[in-house]
């Protein structure tokens, strides 16, 4: 039987495992999609809110798009990025801020995935930045939250992926929160190298936005002392990711003007 979105949408403020949405046919996943406030989209996936009927919460739903027999046979296995980024939510809640996971569900016919999880509110570190936004006062706590939170991530076996300032939101509240976002490249490791490229990908980002190395040494000292090392070990571990992100963005952007931590590495 094909699912309506009417039972998706009950399902959802009902608290229930999204299965209506696992028997729908291609017609009502479209019509899902457009009932999605979209907030982002991408050659495999998009991401938006879903807003449920009679006074229910909002939920953030990403969903997974199986554009290929591979992709397909991946979420019969439970594998892929949808059920990765599932399992980092689950593991990490407690231990940093993360979005709480809603639910999961793979539709059958298509194999496309969706994941659901809680909406938080806010606005991303990167757009506060840029906008001129964050006085120092307050700039400086969230950058050693970024430093502890990532550093709790890896002290709990979990490697991020794409740890830039744009997956972290800033919640408006006092004092302000800072949440990890976005795990489609999170991964269970403990590997030096892996959690190198994390520190490397935030440092990069901060070069791009011209930020001083007084600021990023408060993120740098901070995840130094979560793991603990030193901010030279944490460099060293950082330096091979380091080098090849900026020659990356140096041939995608042209050189860059800021060079952070020179010769300390």
């Amino acid at each position: 039987m094909t699912a309506s979105i009417d039972n998706i949408n009950t399902a959802a403020s009902e608290g229930a495992p999204l299965t209506c949405l696992g028997a729908a046919d291609a017609a009502t996943e479209q019509t899902f999609r457009e009932k999605c406030t979209v907030l982002k989209t991408g050659t495999g996936s998009y991401a938006g809110l879903l807003h449920i009927g009679g006074g229910g919460e909002t939920l953030f739903v990403k969903c997974y798009l199986a554009k290929h027999s591979i992709a397909r046979l991946a979420g019969k296995l439970a594998l892929g990025r949808g059920y990765t980024a599932r399992a980092a939510m689950r593991a990490l809640a407690g231990r940093l801020r993360v979005p709480a996971e809603r639910g999961l569900v793979r539709n059958r016919r298509s194999g496309n995935i969706y994941l659901f999880s809680e909406h938080l509110a806010g606005t991303d570190l990167a757009q506060l930045y840029r906008g001129g936004e964050l006085a120092e006062p307050v700039l400086r706590p969230l950058l050693c939250l970024a430093g502890e939170s990532l550093a709790r991530m890896h002290e709990a076996g979990w490697v991020h992926g794409d740890f830039k300032w744009g997956n972290l939101l800033v919640e408006q509240v006092q004092p302000p929160r800072l949440a990890l976002l976005d795990f489609d490249g999170a991964g269970r490791s403990r590997r030096a190298v892996r959690r190198g490229r994390d520190v490397a990908r935030f440092i990069v980002n901060a070069e791009d936005y011209r930020v001083p190395e007084v600021l990023a040494r408060v993120f740098l000292d901070a995840y130094a002392a979560a793991r603990p090392m030193s901010a030279a070990q944490v460099l060293s571990q950082a330096a091979p990711a380091l080098r090849k992100l900026r020659a990356r963005h140096d041939r995608k952007y042209g050189l860059r003007e800021v060079e952070l931590f020179h010769g300390e590495f």
